[in-house]
């Protein structure tokens, strides 16, 4: 009976993880759909980072739980493998599910990694041309200040 309650503590797990694995999809989403916009919010982006991160360090949490619940229930599992079967159904389909979201995950982590380093990338020349205008400016500006000006002349006080 005891390993039944861990079977079904493996089974919550793997819920769990393919709950945590949907919400990091959807602020992969997020991310990719600011990315878009004209005008980027560096703050919500960074926000969304921070939560996906926080969904990232469960998802640890839940894996670590997992193996360790695991390895305890192993022997068990294949020895009886006509009595859990069922349950061993139930965690291959969400094993599935939970490896179709990764792959889904990963292919949005891509999307957005080549928008990021591209808006960047555009973000970086428009700084680098702003400030070579803006050197350009300053020396044009400081020639012609220079212009007007009268350099001092030597003067002879002697008669």
């Amino acid at each position: 009976m005891e390993k039944n309650k861990y079977v079904n503590v493996l089974i919550d797990s793997l819920q769990q993880k393919q709950t945590v694995l949907g919400e990091i999809l959807q602020l992969n989403q997020e991310q990719g759909k600011l990315v878009k916009q004209e005008a980027f919010d560096i703050e919500l982006f960074d926000r969304l980072v921070v939560e996906k991160s926080i969904r990232i360090e469960k998802l640890e949490l839940l894996d670590d739980g997992f193996e360790m619940i695991y390895d305890k229930t192993k022997n068990d599992l294949v020895q009886n493998r006509e009595q859990y079967k069922d349950e061993i159904g139930e965690m291959q389909d969400l094993i599935a599910r939970i490896t179709d979201l990764s792959m889904k995950i990963q292919a949005s982590e891509e999307r957005n990694k080549v928008k990021i380093e591209t808006y960047f990338k555009n973000t970086r020349t428009t700084y680098q041309q702003a400030r070579a205008t803006t050197k350009a400016a300053s020396a044009y500006y400081t020639a012609m200040s220079r212009l007007n000006t009268v350099d001092p002349q030597l003067l002879d006080r002697k008669k």
